[in-house]
Formats: structure tokens, sequence, C-alpha cells
């Protein structure tokens, strides 16, 4: 029963470091200098990192995911993200303000502010590490999962027609398109909580890589090399709003005519919102974690 809960941990904390940071636990900071620091400026303090890494992968995933709800409309994909990359460029403003741009941070802010907060809560009330696993599943995927299916669908609305006209279609949107959405994110879910450790053992057992090493590359590598899977997915998803009335095998040209370079810049996307953006989101809490002390406890950590 030890051996179950172990593994448990150990695998619900490799999934959660894919939603939200890494997959070791988050360092504690003293009991003492805790006593001394506010709820308020902990939940503050956090929810800024939370918000603050969010920020850092907004342009990479705003730009990859409007263009290819744009080249699954018609657009060639090139030219989608040309166009979003001289727009990032000559109207920085006008992006900063778009609805995209703060539909896209708020999939990020919620889904990290989950992972944050969660560790904050476990140190607060010295939470076991099994409790904090399932509370990081439940609140970093739950989050990322109910934004970014409601964000893709505003997508599929605002964008649908971009090869033909910049406005939005206000067409209502299927059930079947939220139900692939949700597959999709099921899947990205089902599969990371079983695929990381079994790529990072792989790893250790026919490689001299440092299991620290192997476990970080199997984290990093595996959400993007499950968009080989996920991508016709999502395509599929978007074309049942596109084309309502299509046949499948229409459906399945659509898919794989825009599926190989697709999945191509999905897999970047992937590797900047959960690795570049996990790690952003550690290095701030650390340092969030040392301001609180030194601003509420210095006396405290002096006498440590």
């Amino acid at each position: 029963q030890a051996a179950r809960v172990q593994r448990f941990i150990h695998l619900s904390g490799i999934l959660a470091a894919t939603m939200g940071g890494d997959s070791g636990p988050a360092p504690k900071r003293p009991s003492e200098a805790l006593s001394l620091i506010p709820w308020q400026a902990d939940a503050a303090v956090f929810t800024g990192c939370s918000l603050l890494s969010a920020f850092c992968v907004v342009p990479v995933v705003m730009a990859v995911d409007k263009s290819v709800t744009q080249a699954a409309a018609g657009m060639p994909l090139s030219q989608a993200l040309k166009t979003v990359g001289h727009d990032m460029v000559t109207r920085p403003v006008a992006v900063l303000r778009s609805a995209p741009f703060w539909m896209v941070m708020g999939v990020y802010g919620c889904t990290y502010g989950a992972n944050n907060l969660v560790d904050v809560a476990s140190e607060r009330f010295a939470l076991a590490p099994a409790t904090v696993t399932s509370m990081k599943l439940i609140g970093a995927t739950g989050a990322y999962t109910a934004t970014s299916i409601l964000k893709d669908v505003a997508f599929a609305k605002m964008f649908s027609k971009a090869a033909d006209s910049a406005k939005e279609v206000k067409r209502s949107v299927p059930l079947s398109v939220y139900g692939t959405f949700l597959f999709r994110d099921a899947l990205i879910i089902g599969a990371g909580f079983i695929l990381p450790a079994m790529v990072a053992t792989a790893i250790k057992s026919n490689t001299k890589m440092e299991p620290k090493r192997a476990d970080k590359v199997a984290q990093l590598g595996t959400p993007c090399a499950m968009q080989i899977i996920i991508t016709p997915i999502h395509l599929f998803g978007l074309n049942l709003y596109n084309a309502p009335t299509a046949t499948i095998g229409e459906r399945v040209h659509a898919v794989m005519s825009t599926y190989p370079q697709t999945t191509g810049v999905r897999m970047f996307r992937f590797f900047w919102a959960y690795g570049v953006g996990g790690l952003v989101n550690k290095e701030l809490n650390q340092n969030a974690r040392d301001w609180t002390v030194g601003r509420y406890a210095s006396e405290t950590r002096g006498n440590l």
C-alpha cells in the first residue's frame, strides 16, 4: 500500500509539473518565518508570480493558437504566423489590449496560479505530499482544461473565417466541438499521467543520463511528442465548427492538409508553455519565498 502511495505521488508530481512548474516539491520556508508572514502577502505575491509567468508564455502561445485556428479555416499557416508576428512587432499595444491576448493570459494565469497557491497552502497547513499532488491535479489540470476549452471555442468563433473576412463569425458552437476539445485535454492529462514516468524509466535504463536530467527530459519532451496524437484531434474540433455539414472524408482531408506543419508549431508551443514557462514560474516562486522571509521575518532567518 505504501509503495502505491509513493508511486501515485511520483506520477502526480510529474503531471503537476507539466501543468505548472517543476516535478520536485516546492522548498519549504521555516515555520517560524511563516508565522510572521501575513497570508494576504503570500496570496498577493504568489498570484503575481503566476501572472508574470503567464505573461512570459502568452506571446508565443497566442501566436501559435491564433495561427493554427486561422490555418484550419483556410489561411496558410506560414502567412498566419507572419501576420501575427508582424502585428506583435508593429502594433504591440494593440496586441496587448486584444481579447486573444487576455484569453491566453487567463488560461496560464489560472493554471500557474492554482499550482502556486497549492504550494503555499501546503506550507501553511503542513499538508501531506499525496494531498498536495491531488490538489494540484484537481486545481492545475482543472483550471487548464476549463479555461483552454473556453479559449479555443472563442478562437474558433473569432478566426474561423480568417481567410475570407476579419469579422467574427456569429454561429452557435455545436456540443461536438466542446466534446472534442474535452477529449483532447483528457487525453493530454491521462497520457501525461503515465508517459513521463515511463519515458524517464526508459531513458535511465538505456542511457547513462543522470536520473534528474532524465526526469527533466521526459517532463519537457513528452508533452511535445504527444502532439503527434493530440494535434489531429484539435484540428478535428476546429473543423467541426468551420464545416458543420462536411463528410467524414472531407474532414479527414482538411485535418491532414495542415497536420504536419501544425504539429511542429504546436510542439514548440507546448515546450514554451510547460518548459520555459514552468521554469520561469519555479524561479519566480523561489525568489518570492526568499523575499517574503526577508521582508517579514529577517530576524528569524538570521537566527536559524
